[in-house]
């Protein structure tokens, strides 16, 4: 198995193709997975958001962020792949954390993709969506075994 990590290091991307995270993001949501949606406290229109799709952990007790759990939906699924892309440069999505399952977690607004126990299908999938782009991140395929 492989794991992928992608991380933006080049915001001129926003002047090229702003699509590429709902690109990878389309791949890996799907209905019924587990996910974490974490917030910073102070962002209250995107924890009511977030809210809509799932419930707020209790059990979590960071002094910073809301941890909001559930199970993707079409619906949500549909929403995330159909917001806009936020104004700010550094910004693919309103969510700074983004974890589906235990393997896939969109990071810092979305400029970072961790991705693990991916098939040499999956890692193609992802090489051919970011091939256009990949000057503007730092990308690294590893093997999970040799970890």
């Amino acid at each position: 198995m492989k794991r992928i990590s992608l991380n933006v290091i080049d915001y001129e991307i926003n002047n090229i193709n702003v699509n590429w995270w709902k690109q990878i993001m389309s791949v890996f949501l799907k209905p019924g997975h587990n996910f974490e949606i974490r917030c910073w406290k102070n962002e209250k229109e995107v924890i009511e958001k977030a809210l809509k799709y799932g419930k707020l952990n209790e059990a979590e007790k960071s002094k910073n962020e809301i941890s909001i759990n559930g199970i993707l939906s079409e619906k949500m699924i549909q929403d995330i792949l159909a917001e806009p892309k936020p104004d700010n440069y550094d910004k693919w999505t309103d969510f700074f954390t983004i974890n589906i399952k235990d393997n896939f977690c969109s990071a810092h607004y979305g400029a970072e993709i961790y991705i693990y126990d991916l098939t040499d299908h999956d890692v193609e999938i992802i090489k051919q969506i970011i091939s256009p782009i990949q000057d503007f991140f730092s990308f690294g395929v590893f093997d999970m075994e040799k970890d």
